[in-house]
């Protein structure tokens, strides 16, 4: 496996100035606040493709992205630059995965301290800090679990959207109900 890893600073602005380098393993910080949003994202995959023209890149083959407490991992990823930045990040595969690490002071008592979710299509949105989960998507905490055919999870107010496939019925794919579990008390 060929260990590609891209360090993209968010403020920079020409995608030369992207720090490629092999077999790099810095290990990020576990702290999700707000500082996380400005860290720089980490990326270790298979394979790697640039387009600095486009602003675009795509990863493939075991893919794997750090940005603090922030991970995902999935088969194929694509990152899209604007002028100011990048603005998103596509994750797929089968599922992909979604995990973020919540700040200690944040937690209640006996709370787990990660939010996982998984979906076949994962879109994180730099600039509003949300998650967009389509195809299978769930996320949990714990206990609570929210499943449905497209989930959006807004990261900093923690706000979650659930919705089915209702309006695709006529594909004939299965109905993807929302299904939530929530625990009674806090174990």
């Amino acid at each position: 496996r060929i260990i590609t890893e891209l360090i993209i600073m968010k403020k920079m602005k020409p995608f030369s100035l992207l720090i490629l380098a092999l077999g790099l393993s810095a290990a990020m910080p576990t702290l999700a606040d707000n500082e996380d949003y400005d860290r720089a994202l980490s990326i270790a995959a298979d394979d790697a493709e640039i387009d600095e023209p486009k602003g675009w890149a795509a990863y493939t083959g075991n893919v794997e992205l750090k940005q603090g407490a922030l991970e995902i991992k999935c088969d194929k990823l694509e990152i899209f630059r604007e002028n100011d930045g990048i603005s998103k990040v596509v994750a797929s595969g089968n599922p992909a995965y979604f995990s973020q690490k919540i700040p200690k002071e944040e937690l209640k008592p006996n709370q787990a301290d990660s939010l996982n979710a998984e979906a076949q299509t994962i879109t994180y949105q730099l600039v509003t800090k949300s998650i967009e989960l389509e195809g299978k998507a769930q996320i949990t905490q714990g206990d609570t679990l929210f499943e449905g055919h497209t989930i959006e999870y807004q990261i900093e107010s923690r706000k979650i959207i659930a919705k089915s496939n209702q309006a695709e019925q006529e594909s004939g794919e299965e109905n993807q109900r929302v299904k939530i579990v929530l625990p009674v008390r806090e174990q």
